[in-house]
């Protein structure tokens, strides 16, 4: 047998074209990644893309299941593949044709998917009956014109409403919440912070600056390589200032000071009327 020709590495792989009428997934950041934050109001706005793919997932699954039990027991008989096919053309969302038949066998013809997982201590129904009380209590606090609602007081508001063996659960019940009534709440910083500033804010980051700045400090005589203990003995620091050193040096970060007379005002934090 002779071997097969090489490829060649000029040509790209042949993509798959994309499914018409889907959206294409974003996918949400990891606490893994380096350098990217999201901030609370874009949180919300990605649960809110998610809820609205589930309720067309959900609304899909109906009408594929109605359709198939229907074709069952009319002249026109339709398989399921047909079926799905049918419901892609008109929804846009893929239900598959194993997941049709497995529904209409099993007798929940017009049901939505099951969720997975195992099932919470509290049901999705008790859920969305707190969800609705937690979306009143906010209008009304907002019309008397109150504090605003931030979300570590609704999760106290939770916790003490739940009984005794169910105050654990509080902070994922309020996920459960954000997650059922996305397109309805919006949260947003309750402090305005510069958008770069915020972005920037990531432990990768502060660890570059930080070690960065102690090699400056070395290498301009500004501080030695001696550690720095507290009270406790607790190392602090792995370079230490001397006296004399520490007095030198001067902070113009939040003033409107600069050592060549250009001014100070552009970017930093907003002046306060």
């Amino acid at each position: 047998r002779s071997a097969p020709p090489p490829m060649d590495a000029s040509v790209p792989p042949r993509a798959l074209p994309p499914k018409p009428g889907r959206a294409p997934t974003v996918r949400l950041p990891k606490a893994s990644d380096r350098g990217f934050r999201l901030l609370p109001n874009q949180v919300v706005k990605h649960e809110a893309q998610k809820l609205k793919r589930k309720r067309n997932k959900s609304a899909a699954t109906k009408m594929a299941t109605k359709m198939l039990a229907a074709a069952k027991d009319s002249s026109e008989k339709m398989s399921s593949t047909e079926v799905s096919n049918k419901v892609f053309e008109e929804t846009g969302e893929s239900v598959p044709p194993s997941t049709i038949r497995m529904m209409v066998d099993q007798g929940r013809v017009g049901e939505s998917p099951a969720r997975r997982g195992s099932k919470g201590k509290i049901t999705d129904e008790i859920v969305h009956v707190i969800a609705d009380a937690m979306l009143t209590y906010i209008a009304l606090t907002q019309s008397t014109q109150e504090a605003e609602q931030t979300i570590t007081k609704l999760k106290r508001l939770l916790n003490n409403m739940l009984p005794d063996h169910l105050k654990s659960t509080s902070n994922t019940l309020f996920e459960r919440i954000r997650k059922f009534r996305a397109d309805c709440m919006s949260v947003d910083n309750q402090y305005f912070v510069e958008l770069r500033r915020l972005l920037w804010t990531t432990d990768y980051n502060f660890e570059t600056w930080h070690h960065f700045f102690e090699e400056f400090l070395v290498d301009f005589g500004f501080a030695e390589r001696k550690p720095t203990f507290d009270n406790s003995g607790k190392k602090i620091a792995s370079i230490s200032l001397g006296p004399d050193q520490a007095r030198r040096i001067v902070n113009l970060d939040e003033s409107s000071l600069s050592l060549d007379g250009s001014d100070g005002r552009s970017g930093g934090r907003p002046a306060s009327v």
